[in-house]
């Protein structure tokens, strides 16, 4: 079981730290950023970033092993290569 850890890295620019760290406790870091545009376009609330982050994760999780995964990417990014992606949504 993989568990997925997310926090604020920065308030302003709306980006996050996520660590998900596998059974044997190997860690991999990311840094997602949200966008204004990913915010507006989906009726986001700041409040609920770190969960529509968190889900994020869930999605890709099940379609990519960690290490697949890019270190730094806007939210959106995931859509580009998983269309059905969409933010805030359980997938």
């Amino acid at each position: 079981m993989l568990k997925i850890s997310v926090s604020k890295e920065s308030d302003v620019k709306k980006i996050f730290k996520v660590i998900v760290t596998n059974e044997t406790g190997r860690q991999h870091s990311y840094r997602v950023l949200v966008s204004p545009k990913t915010i507006d376009r989906f009726d986001l609330e700041d409040e609920e970033l770190e969960d529509v982050v968190e889900k994020a994760f869930l999605f890709l999780l099940k379609r990519e092993s960690p290490e697949d995964i890019l270190p730094n990417f806007e939210l959106m990014t995931i859509a580009t290569y998983f269309p059905e992606f969409t933010p805030g949504i359980d997938m």
